[in-house]
């Protein structure tokens, strides 16, 4: 069980998480739902250990989370230079050797030999799934997963995703986009305020999305109306 407890995290004294609190059990794929600069990334850098809590705790069955326990997969992976993609998968398998970069490579068909750099945004993407994959950790986080990929490796790191699932794996997904975390996820959190303000389980799903729409529809409205009577 991963347990986060009353954390908190401000960046240059602006508050960013405000006593969030979250259990995921292993085998859960839950996705974070939240708009730009909500602290969703700022959260995953907190369990993967990037970053310092200034109140709370991470722990895992009782004890604090080892980052080694953690596969973190940024938005914008970062690929040294003058490094293929064969020498990056070889250096992330090096506690997991049974990890078969030419079999794992059937998926995506990546040019490893090149250098990572010269990939396209896709490709980049698709390589930092495979070194995920390659970390073989119980708890894996991915942050915007899906941005860069196309309609068919999309559906590639759904069906790997739900494999990881089986594998009794803890699975964080974040998106700006409802319909990618409800077309994989258990269930969904939405972050607002520092804090998590509600976790909506499938079958509240229509529910959630209608919520949302209408509270940024009404604020929106709000703004236009203002705006429009001034113009």
């Amino acid at each position: 069980m991963l347990q986060i407890e009353n954390l908190h995290f401000q960046y240059q004294q602006k508050p960013i998480l405000q006593g969030l609190s979250l259990s995921l059990p292993p085998g859960i794929i839950m996705g974070i739902l939240g708009r730009n600069g909500a602290g969703k990334t700022s959260l995953f850098k907190l369990i993967s250990g990037w970053l310092k809590p200034q109140q709370g705790q991470i722990q895992q069955s009782g004890q604090p989370l080892p980052s080694h326990q953690v596969a973190f997969l940024e938005t914008h992976p970062y690929f040294y230079p003058f490094m293929t993609g064969k020498e990056y998968l070889q250096l992330l398998r090096l506690q997991n050797p049974d990890f078969s970069i030419d079999q794992w490579n059937h998926i995506f068909q990546l040019p490893l030999n090149d250098y990572a750099t010269t990939y396209s945004t896709g490709m980049k993407k698709q390589l930092a799934i495979l070194g995920i994959l390659a970390l073989d950790r119980p708890i894996v986080i991915l942050d915007e997963p899906f941005n860069g990929l196309d309609f068919e490796s999309t559906e590639k790191l759904y069906r790997i995703i739900l494999r990881l699932q089986e594998q009794n794996k803890t699975v964080l997904i974040s998106s700006h986009i409802i319909e990618s975390l409800t077309s994989i996820c258990r269930k969904v959190a939405y972050l607002q305020n520092g804090q998590i303000q509600q976790i909506f389980e499938q079958a509240k799903f229509n529910e959630m999305e209608k919520l949302l729409r209408s509270s940024i529809q009404k604020e929106m409205d709000i703004q236009l109306d203002e705006l429009l009577k001034k113009s």
